[in-house]
Protein backbone atom coordinates (compact mmCIF):
# COMPACT_ATOMS: atom_id res chain seq x y z
CA UNK A 1 0.00 0.00 0.00
CA UNK A 2 1.48 3.29 -1.37
CA UNK A 3 0.72 6.68 -0.17
CA UNK A 4 -0.76 8.71 -3.35
CA UNK A 5 -0.28 12.44 -3.19
CA UNK A 6 -2.01 14.55 -5.95
CA UNK A 7 -2.52 17.95 -6.49
CA UNK A 8 -5.98 18.06 -5.73
CA UNK A 9 -5.00 16.82 -2.01
CA UNK A 10 -3.14 19.93 -1.85
CA UNK A 11 -5.93 22.20 -3.04
CA UNK A 12 -8.24 21.27 -0.52
CA UNK A 13 -5.62 21.37 2.39
CA UNK A 14 -4.64 24.58 0.12
CA UNK A 15 -7.28 26.38 -2.13
CA UNK A 16 -5.20 29.50 -2.35
CA UNK A 17 -2.14 27.07 -3.52
CA UNK A 18 -1.39 27.85 -7.68
CA UNK A 19 -2.94 25.02 -9.80
CA UNK A 20 0.36 22.99 -10.56
CA UNK A 21 3.02 23.81 -7.79
CA UNK A 22 6.35 22.38 -9.55
CA UNK A 23 7.12 19.99 -6.78
CA UNK A 24 10.51 20.70 -4.83
CA UNK A 25 12.51 17.95 -5.98
CA UNK A 26 12.15 19.73 -9.36
CA UNK A 27 13.19 23.14 -7.76
CA UNK A 28 16.84 24.27 -8.34
CA UNK A 29 19.01 24.48 -5.52
CA UNK A 30 21.26 27.22 -3.94
CA UNK A 31 23.72 23.91 -3.21
CA UNK A 32 23.83 22.93 -6.90
CA UNK A 33 24.94 26.27 -7.98
CA UNK A 34 28.66 27.14 -8.77
CA UNK A 35 29.98 29.65 -6.53
CA UNK A 36 30.29 32.62 -9.20
CA UNK A 37 26.67 32.71 -9.51
CA UNK A 38 26.23 33.20 -6.05
CA UNK A 39 28.52 35.98 -5.49
CA UNK A 40 27.87 38.96 -3.33
CA UNK A 41 25.82 41.92 -5.59
CA UNK A 42 24.65 43.78 -2.77
CA UNK A 43 26.90 46.18 -0.83
CA UNK A 44 24.75 45.14 2.39
CA UNK A 45 26.30 42.24 2.44
CA UNK A 46 29.99 43.55 2.82
CA UNK A 47 30.46 45.94 5.94
CA UNK A 48 33.20 48.65 5.16
CA UNK A 49 34.03 50.60 8.69
CA UNK A 50 33.57 54.28 8.53
CA UNK A 51 36.79 56.71 8.05
CA UNK A 52 38.16 57.90 11.20
CA UNK A 53 37.25 60.86 12.68
CA UNK A 54 39.59 63.98 10.95
CA UNK A 55 40.74 65.57 14.39
CA UNK A 56 42.63 68.74 12.99
CA UNK A 57 45.94 67.02 12.46
CA UNK A 58 47.29 68.61 9.55
CA UNK A 59 49.75 66.56 8.42
CA UNK A 60 46.03 63.89 8.22
CA UNK A 61 44.18 66.37 5.70
CA UNK A 62 45.47 64.40 2.73
CA UNK A 63 45.46 60.67 3.47
CA UNK A 64 41.93 61.96 5.27
CA UNK A 65 40.46 63.40 2.06
CA UNK A 66 41.56 60.71 -0.51
CA UNK A 67 42.35 57.39 1.15
CA UNK A 68 39.54 57.80 3.70
CA UNK A 69 36.62 59.74 2.78
CA UNK A 70 36.88 59.32 -0.97
CA UNK A 71 37.60 55.64 -1.06
CA UNK A 72 34.34 54.81 1.75
CA UNK A 73 32.44 56.75 -1.14
CA UNK A 74 33.72 54.78 -3.80
CA UNK A 75 32.85 51.37 -2.14
CA UNK A 76 29.27 52.47 -1.66
CA UNK A 77 28.87 53.55 -5.52
CA UNK A 78 29.69 57.63 -5.12
CA UNK A 79 28.67 58.19 -8.75
CA UNK A 80 24.53 57.42 -7.52
CA UNK A 81 24.94 59.46 -4.39
CA UNK A 82 23.59 63.01 -4.42
CA UNK A 83 26.28 65.79 -4.10
CA UNK A 84 24.86 66.64 -0.65
CA UNK A 85 24.65 63.69 0.48
CA UNK A 86 28.60 63.07 -0.32
CA UNK A 87 29.62 66.76 1.40
CA UNK A 88 27.26 66.13 4.72
CA UNK A 89 28.58 62.72 4.82
CA UNK A 90 32.15 63.93 4.67
CA UNK A 91 31.25 66.79 7.37
CA UNK A 92 30.08 64.40 9.68
CA UNK A 93 33.78 62.68 9.56
CA UNK A 94 35.35 65.51 11.45
CA UNK A 95 35.43 66.33 15.03
CA UNK A 96 32.97 68.57 16.37
CA UNK A 97 34.85 69.68 19.52
CA UNK A 98 38.44 72.23 19.24
CA UNK A 99 39.56 74.01 16.02
CA UNK A 100 38.15 71.84 13.75
CA UNK A 101 34.34 72.25 15.06
CA UNK A 102 34.90 75.79 14.89
CA UNK A 103 35.61 75.54 11.34
CA UNK A 104 32.64 72.84 10.63
CA UNK A 105 29.70 74.68 12.66
CA UNK A 106 31.26 77.83 10.88
CA UNK A 107 31.34 76.06 7.45
CA UNK A 108 27.30 74.68 8.04
CA UNK A 109 26.57 78.20 9.35
CA UNK A 110 27.63 79.83 5.97
CA UNK A 111 26.42 76.93 3.37
CA UNK A 112 23.08 76.98 5.50
CA UNK A 113 21.40 80.34 5.38
CA UNK A 114 21.23 83.27 2.81
CA UNK A 115 21.77 83.66 -0.84
CA UNK A 116 25.04 81.24 -0.91
CA UNK A 117 22.84 78.42 0.70
CA UNK A 118 23.75 75.03 -0.71
CA UNK A 119 26.64 72.31 0.10
CA UNK A 120 28.19 72.13 -3.56
CA UNK A 121 29.71 68.67 -4.18
CA UNK A 122 32.64 66.73 -2.60
CA UNK A 123 35.56 68.51 -4.78
CA UNK A 124 34.36 71.97 -3.84
CA UNK A 125 34.15 71.08 0.17
CA UNK A 126 37.48 69.21 -0.38
CA UNK A 127 39.53 72.57 -1.89
CA UNK A 128 37.61 74.85 1.02
CA UNK A 129 38.89 72.25 3.75
CA UNK A 130 42.05 71.89 2.57
CA UNK A 131 42.24 75.57 2.39
CA UNK A 132 41.62 75.82 5.85
CA UNK A 133 44.13 73.01 7.27
CA UNK A 134 46.29 73.41 4.59
CA UNK A 135 47.23 76.80 4.80
CA UNK A 136 48.06 76.69 8.79
CA UNK A 137 50.61 73.63 7.30
CA UNK A 138 52.37 76.03 5.36
CA UNK A 139 52.45 78.39 8.54
CA UNK A 140 53.92 75.74 10.98
CA UNK A 141 56.29 74.39 8.28
CA UNK A 142 57.80 77.76 7.09
CA UNK A 143 58.04 78.61 11.52
CA UNK A 144 59.98 74.65 11.43
CA UNK A 145 62.79 75.59 8.95
CA UNK A 146 63.08 79.39 10.64
CA UNK A 147 63.43 77.18 14.01
CA UNK A 148 66.15 74.60 12.20
CA UNK A 149 68.07 77.90 10.59
CA UNK A 150 68.30 79.58 14.00
CA UNK A 151 69.12 76.21 16.12
CA UNK A 152 71.61 75.34 13.16
CA UNK A 153 73.34 79.07 13.76
CA UNK A 154 73.64 78.69 17.53
CA UNK A 155 75.47 74.89 16.64
CA UNK A 156 77.86 76.24 14.59
CA UNK A 157 78.34 79.41 17.07
CA UNK A 158 78.54 77.10 19.69
CA UNK A 159 81.62 74.98 17.78
CA UNK A 160 83.54 78.51 17.95
CA UNK A 161 83.29 79.58 14.74
CA UNK A 162 82.98 83.51 14.28
CA UNK A 163 79.25 84.80 13.78
CA UNK A 164 80.65 87.87 11.80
Amino acid sequence: MGISHSVSDDRTLFPDAPPNPTPYHLLPSMAQQPAAQVARTHLNDIKFPLPPLFEGKHEQVKRWQTSDVRSFLDAHNRANLPDEFQVLFALSQVLDEGAVGVWKENWLTAHTGGANSGYGNLAQFFMEFAAAFVATTSIQEAMRKIKALKMGRNRTMAKGSNPT
